[in-house]
């Protein structure tokens, strides 16, 4: 649609001077008492009039910002019309705001200011100025229509690649393209919905681009491959904490390569990589410095990242997962005296690990039962429980023509790290051994206490560690 407006000025009969001369329709009439300058049907025209108090120079200034605020108010009102076309196919005027379309406006005069021919002219003789401001009309509505197409064009092209980057399996790349989509239309057209074409329809482009990416995005799933993994009284896992990224589209289900991920300690506290980006298979692990194992159980969470995406854009909420890590319950063993140990501590360890317990290398308790300071060592260790064993052997031999005769008994006693306070006891008493000589005896004594004391303390642990 074009306007056109024919403005005539009226002045008192002057002597001018005229600077910038134009044709002969552009300049003063002498006859007149008007600087009778003519509107041509094919331009779009301002004109501005200034008094000079004192500087010449200050009111011709003002006279040009005065014709090209008049003239910018005509350029409006054909970009408005071209506006009301891009948007024909919401013509209710909802979903959009005012402030877009003067916005989008404003572009397009500031635009058509860059091209004004102004012609000056001063009259002395009444100390005044006046500015002439043209514009060819057929110049700027090529101009605007080449810009406003070429950025529909552009917003067209990126919705067109991603559809091809879904259809080839690059999710994240189809993502970013209707992303990129969004920012254009943002800013080169506000909140205002743009007629443009999406799978071969004309349609709203807003609309589309929107739509498609809460298609994808609500197809998109963020889990770990276990949901549950134990670590250790060294705060190490004892496996990988994997996420994986899949896109359920047509064909099932597709690995997502080069997803964004960012991971955060929900729950407890430690050290952890805080960023991964996915592998071809989709998949993403999170490197583990060190966990607090004194903190119980922890939570690792991954959420999908998805750069510049802004609320507004998108009703689907962004996929995130956990995965729970659970501390495997430790124990720290002492056994005293040194000397009497006999590998009992071998076979405690071989005991614990078929009941999935750890044991915790620690230095001995400095006493039994132990200290406070004790407490704390075991404690930092990671250890939830400590076994204080105590053996007794001797052994005797009434001569040397006969066997020598050996006696073993073993004490124990089981300490909850965090309450500071004994759980469980027991005893095994009267194991017997005998040898050729009272070393011989000993060692046979020790050998039988050992099966009989292991079995008795795995009852005992079972029973504590059951009751939590």
């Amino acid at each position: 649609m074009r306007t056109s407006r024919h403005f005539t000025f009226l002045m008192l009969p002057i002597f001018l001077i005229c600077l910038d001369a134009g044709p002969a329709s552009a300049g003063p009439d002498k006859k007149s008492d008007r600087c009778n300058f003519f509107c041509a049907p094919d331009n779009y025209c301002g004109f501005g009039i200034v008094e000079v108090d004192k500087d010449v120079g200050l009111a011709m200034n003002d006279a040009v910002k005065k014709a090209r605020v008049e003239l910018g108010a005509n350029i409006k009102v054909w970009v408005k019309s071209r506006l009301t076309d891009v948007i024909q196919l919401r013509q209710d005027k909802k979903g959009y705001s005012q402030e877009s379309i003067e916005q989008v406006t404003e572009q397009y005069v500031d635009m058509g200011l860059e091209g004004v021919e102004l012609k000056r002219v001063i009259d002395d003789s009444n100390r005044r100025v006046c500015v002439f401001a043209t514009l060819s009309k057929k110049a700027y509505q090529d101009q605007v229509m080449r810009d406003i197409n070429a950025k529909i064009k552009r917003i067209e092209e990126f919705y067109k690649k991603a559809q091809l980057m879904l259809a080839r399996g690059e999710v994240m790349i189809s993502i970013q393209s209707l992303i990129s989509a969004l920012e254009w239309m943002q800013k080169d057209f506000g909140d205002l919905p743009v007629k443009g074409m999406a799978d071969d329809v004309e349609t709203d482009m807003h609309a589309a681009v929107r739509t498609r990416l809460d298609q994808i995005l609500g197809r998109i799933s963020l889990q770990p491959l276990e949901k549950s993994i134990p670590f250790s009284a060294n705060g190490r896992p004892k496996g990988q904490i994997v996420f994986k990224v899949s896109y359920n589209g047509e064909a099932g289900d597709v690995p997502v390569s080069n997803a964004p991920l960012v991971f955060t300690l929900a729950r407890g506290q430690g050290n952890i990589q805080e960023k991964a980006v996915t592998t071809r298979l989709g998949i993403a692990e999170v490197l583990v410095t060190r966990l607090e194992p004194g903190q119980g159980d922890i939570v690792i969470q991954a959420r999908l990242v998805i750069p510049g995406i802004e609320e507004k854009w998108s009703r689907v909420q962004i996929p995130h997962a956990d995965v729970e890590l659970y501390k495997v319950k430790a124990v720290a063993v002492v056994v005293m005296p040194e000397g009497y140990m006999g590998g009992i501590e071998d076979k405690v360890k071989a005991m614990l690990t078929g009941m999935k317990v750890e044991m915790v290398e620690t230095a001995r308790a400095g006493s039994v039962p132990p200290s406070d300071a004790d407490y704390t060592k075991l404690q930092d260790a990671g250890a939830d429980y400590l076994v204080s064993i105590v053996i007794k052997a001797d052994a005797s031999q009434p001569s040397p023509a006969d066997l020598a005769f050996g006696h073993g008994s073993a004490t124990f006693v089981i300490y909850n790290i965090n309450s500071r306070n004994p759980v469980s006891s027991g005893t095994v008493d009267g194991e017997k051994g005998y040898g050729v000589n009272v070393s011989a005896a000993k060692s046979k004594a020790l050998a039988n206490l050992k099966g009989a004391l292991v079995k008795q303390l795995e009852e005992a642990l079972k029973r504590v560690m059951k009751s939590g």
